[in-house]
């Protein structure tokens, strides 16, 4: 490899687009495949190793700006490698998979821009590109023209359902972060001292709902509808929300495995695709593709935050004596989750606006087939 793909960085992210943007359909790019692959491989082992409890808000955004770059470099990594195996006569569909890779690496790029400066070494081995873990050799053939056909039409649709959704799921982790938020501000900057009553006992069951005259945001409560009570421990919403966050985050590890599978089939399935004359019809195809391969991967990724949320906001004991002992630490604390939950409510957002995309790609793929029923006729 030269001098320039010898280490993984933005600027090397860049000089790779580049490349590959300059790159002749005849012309060899199995240094770019090896940079894909590398890099690909050795961002997801950094961020990896950040991803965990103990490591500081800066570590987490890095964390997460690795393993999101790692997941677009995949297809762009694949596609470079299929571009090399297709015949050096075959430029429409060469170029074709290298403009997809072209993509793919634009959004890696846009995914690693807090790691700007930072450089990492390139492991000593990567998995020669082939078949992805979990894929099976099986393709399809024109005769199995329909059964894509299908694919297509029904997808498109489920699609547009998950758009919404990954929208709606979006806004409501945005709304949890920013309650957290409120809460933590007043313990972060109130100076008002515990309130003082003296001939009230709060493990009394009359008065354990006293609210908490230092520990609450009393013009926000109608609106967050989190109320700390002098004598009832953690707060039900706070109890609740550790519970969604906890169920949200193992569902979606569990969903972004299942579609990264599904994506693993698809790729070798529609490759009856990769040839000149059904170039039209590859581009939207394996653009679809792209995009939940991608999507899969943040989708994992956006769980172990959750998770991790989860993590952090079990470290905060929430009852009035422990908060009013240090209310500075408790409020960094709740800030951090806050933090790492408005992350994920930003994959959540990206991963709906990128999967928005793929409609018009369906749309194009599913009038391109019919262009290949009639090659076949």
């Amino acid at each position: 490899m030269t001098a320039d793909f010898q280490k993984i960085s933005f600027d090397d992210a860049v000089s790779a687009l580049r490349a590959t943007n300059t790159l002749k359909a005849s012309e060899s790019a199995l240094e770019l495949v090896n940079w894909c692959s590398g890099a690909a491989e050795g961002l997801a082992e950094y961020g990896d190793s950040l991803l965990k409890p103990s490591s500081t808000w800066a570590e987490l955004k890095g964390a997460v700006a690795a393993l999101s770059a790692s997941a677009c470099l995949r297809p762009a990594a694949r596609a470079l490698a299929d571009a090399e195996r297709m015949p050096r006569s075959a430029d429409r569909i060469r170029s074709m998979l290298r403009g997809l890779a072209s993509e793919t690496l634009t959004q890696a790029l846009g995914r690693m821009a807090a790691l700007t400066g930072n450089s990492l070494a390139l492991p000593g081995s990567v998995a020669a590109q082939g078949r992805n873990a979990g894929e099976t050799a099986e393709t399809a053939t024109l005769s199995h023209i329909a059964a894509l056909g299908n694919i297509a039409t029904y997808h498109r649709e489920h699609e547009r359902y998950y758009t919404v959704d990954k929208y709606e799921h979006a806004a409501e982790l945005a709304r949890e972060a920013n309650k957290l938020k409120v809460v933590a501000d007043i313990w972060l900057t109130s100076g008002k001292p515990a309130p003082h009553y003296p001939e009230t006992d709060f493990d009394q069951p009359a008065f354990r709902t006293v609210g908490c005259e230092d520990l609450n945001a009393l013009s926000a409560i109608a609106s967050i509808g989190i109320l700390f009570m002098e004598g009832q421990g953690e707060p039900t919403e706070i109890r609740m929300l550790k519970a969604r966050l906890a169920a949200r985050g193992e569902g979606s590890i569990r969903a972004g495995e299942w579609l990264a599978g599904m994506m693993a089939a698809a790729w070798p399935r529609e490759s009856v695709l990769l040839e000149d004359r059904f170039a039209k019809a590859a581009r939207p195809r394996y653009r679809t593709i792209a995009t939940n391969w991608i999507g899969s991967l943040e989708m994992i990724l956006l769980g172990r935050l959750l998770v991790l949320a989860v993590d952090k906001l079990t470290t905060i004991e929430f009852t009035a004596k422990a908060l009013r002992a240090a209310p500075k630490q408790a409020g960094e604390k709740l800030i951090l989750a806050a933090r790492i939950i408005e992350q994920a409510a930003r994959l959540e957002a990206i991963g709906g606006v990128e999967l928005s995309g793929n409609d018009e790609w369906w749309t194009d793929y599913r009038e391109q087939l019919r262009s290949v029923n009639e090659h076949r006729a």
